[in-house]
């Protein structure tokens, strides 16, 4: 949505330096649906058009710079991001002294709500793998890295399309942005890769975007994550990451094919050289495995593509001074029931 074509219950635009600021009308009701690293996503109503629109700001004055530096990084971006694949902010404004990011309404379920619960089907987990690789390759193909790819991060739209959401964390590795990129790195603890981890001396690229995936794509698939972790051991995700061998799917769920297991096993391999090289090796397989897929199950083996004809070399990310969430758990909690639906009424 352009500024020209913005609705009339829109908040009334501001005169903040950046020419994208708008000004939030005193009768705004806001209803909190989700909170989660320290921000809060609001759906503002206008009480008297009845029109919507979303927020994103920081949840507490003790988040406020971090949520901040987060939020602002991720308006740097919005030019880069694209519709068809983001969820995209349109504006910024001040929401009681807080920086925040305002959004057009949409409908969007939350990946999140399917979290913790294994997809019934081998056939519909690969069909929803692939649309979930969808925006991620478009990411990859605008030299854009996301940085923390999760359950939360992930919408679904009602026509079967994926989008992905919350760039704070997100760089770009192309040209004059490269220079102005946000000094914090880091991930949610349970779906961040080796690299994230300040204990290793690799640099954040793409392919810890597909390690995080394939940590989406193992709990989609078996229900769980791939690594047993106490009550009392949230807090050592990096090691996990970094030293544990996690289970193989088929260990978990006994119908998973083992073609289907070594490919998200792939995802995960600690280095990141022995991973998929680009989303699209990672498309091209779970193509394979759709087409062969056997009404008994099985997918015959095969070879497996890391690397395509046109491969796609993200330049890393350099090592900036790492900054992980406050929260000790992975994330996921706060994100399980959020579906939003804050579209215009009727």
């Amino acid at each position: 949505m352009n500024e020209q074509a913005s609705p009339a219950f829109w908040p009334a635009r501001g005169d903040l330096h950046d020419g994208r600021a708008f000004v939030l009308k005193e009768d705004v009701i806001f209803t909190v649906l989700a909170q989660e690293g320290g921000i809060s996503w609001m759906n503002a109503r206008h009480p008297q058009s009845g029109g919507s629109f979303i927020i994103a700001t920081a949840v507490s004055d003790e988040e406020e710079e971090r949520a901040t530096r987060l939020l602002k990084n991720e308006f740097a971006l919005r030019d880069q991001l694209q519709d068809g694949w983001a969820i995209r902010a349109v504006a910024s404004t001040q929401y009681r002294g807080r920086f925040a990011l305002v959004y057009a309404p949409f409908a969007f379920e939350l990946l999140a709500r399917r979290a913790g619960t294994a997809i019934s089907g081998i056939s519909r987990f690969i069909e929803l793998a692939i649309r979930i690789c969808a925006p991620l390759r478009q990411m990859h193909l605008q030299s854009l890295i996301h940085g923390d790819i999760k359950p939360g991060s992930i919408f679904m739209h009602h026509d079967g399309t994926c989008r992905l959401g919350s760039f704070g964390l997100s760089s770009s590795t192309s040209g004059a942005f490269s220079q102005t990129r946000l000094a914090v790195s880091g991930g949610t603890p349970a779906y961040m890769s080796p690299e994230h981890s300040t204990r290793t001396q690799r640099a954040v690229d793409g392919r810890s975007d597909l390690y995080s995936l394939g940590m989406v794509l193992y709990e989609l698939l078996t229900g769980r994550l791939p690594f047993e972790l106490g009550a009392d051991d949230q807090t050592n995700w990096a090691h996990y990451h970094i030293a544990s061998e996690p289970l193989a799917p088929g260990q978990v769920r006994p119908d998973v094919p083992a073609m289907l297991s070594t490919i998200i096993l792939t995802l995960l391999e600690k280095k990141p050289e022995k991973r998929y090289q680009t989303v699209d090796g990672l498309i091209a397989d779970l193509r394979r495995c759709q087409a062969t897929l056997t009404a008994d199950g099985d997918i015959a083996s095969f070879t497996l593509r890391q690397s395509i004809w046109r491969t796609l070399c993200l330049p890393p990310i350099r090592r900036p001074a790492r900054l992980l969430p406050r929260s000790s758990g992975s994330g996921r909690a706060a994100f399980r029931s959020w579906s939003l639906s804050a579209g215009l009424p009727g």
